[in-house]
């Protein structure tokens, strides 16, 4: 079986990163960005004709979408954290340790907290209308979630967004889940792109371009299928009073990031605005509690500087300083600790502390546990240089220099993932993240296709 066709089982056997386009996609349980619309063929015209514009947008377009959710996922704290429960259930159901099985359900658990079930988002009967070209009346308010028995959870409730048109007939209500903070994210790199391909054009083509582009994002930005991808920036720009939807997304994405980020430690800082307190009660309290990323957005989101020509830096410093949390540099601070302390987390394979045991005795267990082939150092690596990339990229994302990651090497760029192209031919850009790339790539693959069905059995079998 070809290497795409793995990754497409896998992709409709689970519920992870939101797949509205065929263009491209990034499976979380591998960690594969795959080119799904283009070949070899268009790395090759790439190359042939680099001063075409139309090119580089359908090729960068959809690489930088896809690699930002890799580098979310592996060089945030929150997406190192998710990286070792997905290790952790691989580790559990292969060496079937009996004790450590219930990880496989706490992965379920991940999975269910950042992209709510289809039953929490509802479509209205002004979803199915074309959008008139005026701006959506937002309001925010909560649910609460339900258990695996059918109960509800009091404790659990999660913080949702309704959306209506002009004309106060409701469009739909969607859950600011981590999702929208991921898609908020790779869309706002796309934006990134398409500032840095302006500079190609001529003065006369840039004017018409410009317009194009606005009219194409404004269209994705009141789209109800794409809701999870905008609602974030939706959020910010009804919040802080922002018209610009460019700027919107840049905003949100900066805050989306910092708040992947925000260290365990710092979320009772938050501090609660009034109007939602009154609105939403205790609810507010245990979404905090709860550590809810997406509320945590949403919150900072509420003391954002109606100023909006300040610098994002500035801008951020602003808002979290309001919100009662710690300087970003000091957030940086704890966030790198964290990550630190979550390698204490992992699983160690079986036969790591094997060989490890016999050679304590000579006092080389150290290199035998750096250099041991095997899922567990695979993941060791990612995570390393995930927390490599994040000191690169900053706690609230820099998407200039993924960018220029993709077509430099040098040592201030970041290390980045292949690509599994539609034709399952595997291309590499920049630095390599992974050592030995199309062999390695095809090999995990092949293993986590082979695991996810056991999961998902063993799953199935919890329903006491």
């Amino acid at each position: 079986m070809k290497k795409i066709q793995m990754i497409e089982k896998i992709l409709n056997n689970w519920r992870g990163f939101p797949n509205t386009s065929v263009a491209g996609h990034y499976e979380f349980l591998s960690q594969t960005v795959c080119a799904n619309s283009l070949e070899r063929r268009d790395i090759l015209a790439l190359n042939d004709n680099r001063n075409d514009i139309r090119i580089k947008r359908k090729v960068y377009g959809i690489f930088i979408h896809e690699i930002t959710h890799w580098l979310d996922h592996t060089s945030t704290l929150w997406g190192q954290k998710f990286l070792i429960d997905i290790y952790n259930a691989f580790n559990a159901k292969e060496n079937e340790i009996i004790e450590e099985l219930w990880r496989i359900q706490q992965l379920f658990s991940d999975l269910s907290r950042i992209n709510f079930a289809d039953y929490y988002t509802v479509n209205g009967s002004g979803a199915k209308k074309a959008w008139n070209k005026q701006p959506w009346k937002y309001e925010f308010g909560s649910g609460l979630q339900f258990g695996s028995d059918g109960k509800i959870r009091e404790t659990h409730p999660f913080l949702y967004t309704k959306f209506y048109n002009i004309d106060g007939e409701f469009v739909k209500r969607v859950p600011l889940s981590v999702v929208s903070l991921l898609e908020t994210n790779a869309v706002a790199s796309e934006l990134w792109l398409e500032k840095v391909l302006s500079h190609l054009l001529h003065p006369e083509e840039l004017i018409i371009e410009k317009n194009l582009i606005e009219q194409n994002y404004l269209e994705r930005l009141y789209n109800p299928e794409l809701t999870v991808y905008s609602v974030a920036a939706h959020c910010l720009a009804n919040l802080a009073g922002i018209t610009d939807a460019a700027d919107a997304y840049q905003r949100a994405s900066a805050l989306s990031t910092l708040c992947l980020n925000l260290p365990s430690q710092v979320f009772h800082l938050l501090k609660i605005p009034s109007d939602v307190q009154e609105r939403i009660g205790d609810r507010a309290n245990h979404m905090v509690n709860l550590q809810d990323r997406g509320v945590a957005f949403f919150l900072i989101a509420n003391y954002a500087e109606k100023d909006n020509h300040l610098d994002i830096l500035e801008w951020l410093e602003s808002a979290i300083f309001s919100a009662g949390l710690p300087p970003i540099n000091e957030l940086e601070e704890l966030a790198v600790q964290e990550m630190d302390e979550l390698n204490k987390q992992m699983l160690k394979d079986p036969h790591i502390e094997k060989f490890m045991e016999l050679a304590r005795g000579v006092g080389a267990s150290e290199a035998i546990e750096d250099n041991f082939i095997s899922h567990y150092t695979y993941f060791k690596n990612l995570l390393k240089v995930g927390k490599e990339n994040f000191l690169k990229r900053g706690i609230y994302g820099n998407h200039i220099i993924c960018l220029e990651s993709l077509l430099n090497k040098d040592d201030n760029c970041l290390k980045l993932p292949p690509i599994l192209l539609g034709d399952d031919e595997i291309i590499q850009l920049g630095n390599e993240a992974i050592e030995q790339p199309w062999q390695g790539l095809e090999e995990w693959i092949y293993y986590v296709w082979s695991i996810e069905d056991k999961l998902k059995e063993f799953n199935r079998a919890c329903f006491i």
